[in-house]
């Protein structure tokens, strides 16, 4: 029996490719670099790399230092980005997520997002979702996924065992991450580029959250 779900963030709960490409695409042309292309971008990020290895991937020219810099010149412009590009909660997130809370369900959030849970938290609540969440782990707390430490450390605030638990997320580092520790993983794929290819395979995989309910009937009936 499901007795937590644990959620990936971007694009699990919220559109944030968008946000992203355009925060990329600022910076590339501020630094005169050549602007990548949006498939490529999103490949990058589904791979749970970290913005400097992303970079390095798309600028394999570029040396320590340029790396170092671009990726500072963008989280300085992320926030002024942010308020042309928001990143915006999905249609269905905020009725799957209530539905699972009247089932007494409990709820955790694991991003590779690199700042404390805090400001995690922070933006939860700038979105209106903090209150459907029992736990938040973030890049800064653990290590980021494909490793599975975020997710072990979110078992233990939702005070759950593996068995009893779920992961929802887009990227194969989310269905490696959730492998690794043990949990049940549904990959959500919405035509996007994350693939499921290799050893680690998804229990099921789904191209709208809200399907996840029926996931979640199948479990109580069974």
């Amino acid at each position: 029996m499901v007795k937590g779900i644990i959620f990936d963030f971007d694009d699990t709960l919220v559109n944030s490719q968008e946000t992203y490409w355009q925060i990329f695409l600022h910076v590339a042309r501020s630094l005169n670099l050549p602007v990548p292309k949006r498939e490529e971008l999103a490949a990058r990020l589904k791979e749970g790399l970290a913005l400097s290895e992303i970079i390095s991937k798309i600028y394999p020219a570029l040396g320590r230092e340029a790396i170092a810099n671009c990726a500072d010149k963008m989280r300085e412009a992320s926030r002024e980005v942010m308020k042309e590009f928001p990143v915006t909660v999905k249609p269905e997130v905020r009725e799957v997520l209530g539905l699972l809370r009247t089932r007494g369900i409990k709820i955790g959030l694991v991003t590779g997002r690199v700042f404390p849970s805090e400001r995690m938290w922070s933006e939860l609540r700038e979105l209106g979702l903090s209150g459907f969440f029992d736990a938040v782990v973030t890049g800064s707390d653990q290590p980021r996924k494909p490793a599975p430490d975020g997710i072990i450390a979110c078992l233990a605030q939702l005070d759950l065992s593996a068995e009893d638990v779920v992961l929802v997320g887009d990227a194969k580092s989310d269905l490696i991450a959730g492998k690794r520790a043990g949990v049940r993983v549904i990959v959500l794929n919405e035509g996007s580029t994350g693939g499921t290819s290799g050893p680690e395979q998804p229990d099921m995989v789904i191209d709208n959250l809200a399907k996840l309910m029926k996931f979640m009937e199948q479990e109580a009936a069974a």
